[in-house]
């Protein structure tokens, strides 16, 4: 979109008035828009959890990652998940 009164490009509809008609318009390609995003270096790793009540979205038995400032929270504080562990669910599992 330009600044120019006389070059309007409108993106909803497609829509192309002025002087804009004589302008070029560059298309990303395919592969620009499925490039990954840069993640941050200094990314912290996720604490594994096993929630033990309903939470959110979650219910009994759900595992998911969650950073370890929040994992801390929902074990600690409201007591709703405890550390997940896949070698003991391995062996609840087969006793």
């Amino acid at each position: 979109m330009t600044d120019d009164k006389d070059k309007t490009v409108v993106a909803s509809g497609g829509v192309v008035t002025g002087d804009a008609l004589n302008s070029t318009v560059t298309v990303p390609s395919v592969a620009e828009i499925k490039k990954p995003s840069a993640k941050p270096k200094d990314k912290a790793k996720k604490v594994v959890v096993q929630f033990i009540a309903p939470w959110g979205r979650y219910v009994k038995n759900d595992v998911s990652g969650f950073d370890p400032k929040k994992a801390a929270q929902l074990i600690d504080k409201l007591k709703v998940a405890v550390a997940y562990s896949a070698k003991s669910q391995k062996a609840s599992k087969s006793s």
